[in-house]
C-alpha cells in the first residue's frame, strides 16, 4: 500500500491480514483492565483502540492510557474522532480521571485531532523512542486529559 502512514504501529498490509486479525483477536482475550474497540470492513481491520485500565496501583488507578491506529485508507472521515469519544465515554463510566496517549513527533495528523480537536494538553516528551521504518528515531510526544470535571 502507498498509504500507509510511517507513523502506524502496525502497518494494515494486505499480506499481513492474518496476523493483524489474530493481534486484535487476541488482544480482546487479555484482562478486564484492557478494553479493545475495532471495527472491520470488507475483513480488513480499520481501526483498533486500546484503553488500559491499572487496577494493580491505587495512586495511579484513576488515570487510564490509551492508543489508537486508524487504517490509513479510512483516515480523515471521523472514525478517530468517533472511536476516541467511545474511549472517553467509558473512561467515565468506569470512574477514570484522567487520559493519557502518545504520538509520535511529526505526526501533524495526530496533534491535530488529539490537541486541537479534543483537547488533550501536551505533557512532556520522550527522546528517540520510536524508531520509524527507515531507521531513524524519532521523540514521543505524551498527552493528557483531565475528563472528570470536578478536578478542573
Amino acid at each position: 500500500m502507498d498509504k500507509i502512514s510511517e507513523f502506524l504501529a502496525r502497518d494494515f498490509d494486505p499480506k499481513n491480514i492474518e496476523i493483524d486479525k489474530k493481534f486484535f483477536y487476541n488482544s480482546l482475550a487479555t484482562k478486564e483492565a484492557n478494553i479493545i474497540i475495532g471495527a472491520f470492513h470488507e475483513g480488513k481491520i480499520i481501526v483498533s483502540s486500546s484503553l488500559i485500565i491499572n487496577h494493580l496501583n491505587e495512586k495511579m488507578a484513576h488515570v487510564g492510557v490509551w492508543g489508537i491506529i486508524v487504517n490509513p485508507d479510512f483516515q480523515n472521515q471521523g472514525l478517530g474522532t468517533y472511536i476516541l469519544g467511545l474511549i472517553e465515554k467509558i473512561a467515565r463510566e468506569k470512574g477514570l480521571k484522567k487520559l493519557e496517549a502518545e504520538f509520535v513527533d511529526g505526526n501533524k495528523n495526530a496533534e491535530k485531532l488529539y490537541v486541537k480537536k479534543l483537547n488533550y494538553v501536551i505533557e512532556g516528551r520522550r527522546q528517540f523512542k520510536i524508531k520509524l521504518k527507515l531507521g531513524n528515531y524519532v521523540d514521543s510526544i505524551l498527552i493528557g486529559k483531565i475528563i472528570d470535571k470536578s478536578m478542573k
